[in-house]
């Protein structure tokens, strides 16, 4: 994709594939143009398809069996909260047929205004009914306080927690770590007592 109208570069990524070399990473996604907020996707509103949104690229963690974990990759590169907004917003006006959003991020949750996006979703199903569900997978190492209250603020929602394995060489090769199982049981008993 190009870097600032989002049309599609065959030859550049011919050129890519035969070489070998990797893209240079987009450091700032807002310049990629929204596929909502320019209208492209507006036709699958009339489906029943679950509306996907990215408030970030990248992850920090270097996971050998992810493509998110390597390492050009192993910074974040966030798109604007002003841009989540609208995306949001402009979703829940045009959305017809599901009641879902589902975050594309890696780890959300992973930073403090995740919790503004997790508001963000609150208000708007106060107010529109949407997104009455909201499915995500959340960091896996930010404290619990900061996981249960975005489960508070989204409600009726999906969030995903999960260890990477249990075998202690299975995580040495894929250079990972889980949650703190503490951590774990106290997300898990907290967001089982919100329902």
């Amino acid at each position: 994709l190009s870097q600032l109208d989002g049309t599609f570069n065959y030859d550049k990524l011919t050129d890519t594939v035969i070489k070998g070399k990797p893209l240079d990473r987009i450091k700032e996604p807002d310049l990629i143009s929204s596929p909502y907020l320019t209208g492209l996707l507006d036709e699958f509103f009339d489906t029943n398809l679950i509306p996907l949104v990215e408030t970030n690229r990248g992850c920090p963690y270097r996971c050998t069996f992810c493509a998110q974990g390597l390492s050009s990759f192993n910074s974040l590169n966030y798109f604007s909260f002003e841009r989540v907004e609208d995306e949001i917003k402009y979703i829940s006006k045009k959305v017809k047929n599901t009641n879902l959003l589902h975050f594309a991020d890696a780890n959300f949750g992973i930073v403090n205004r995740d919790i503004d996006i997790a508001r963000l979703c609150k208000n708007l199903r106060e107010t529109s009914g949407y997104p009455r569900k909201v499915s995500s997978n959340m960091a896996k190492n930010r404290p619990p306080d900061k996981m249960i209250e975005i489960g508070k603020l989204l409600g009726d929602t999906a969030l995903i927690v999960s260890l990477q394995s249990l075998d202690e060489y299975v995580l040495e090769r894929i250079k990972r770590k889980n949650i703190k199982i503490s951590n774990f049981k106290e997300i898990i008993d907290n967001i089982n007592k919100l329902g």
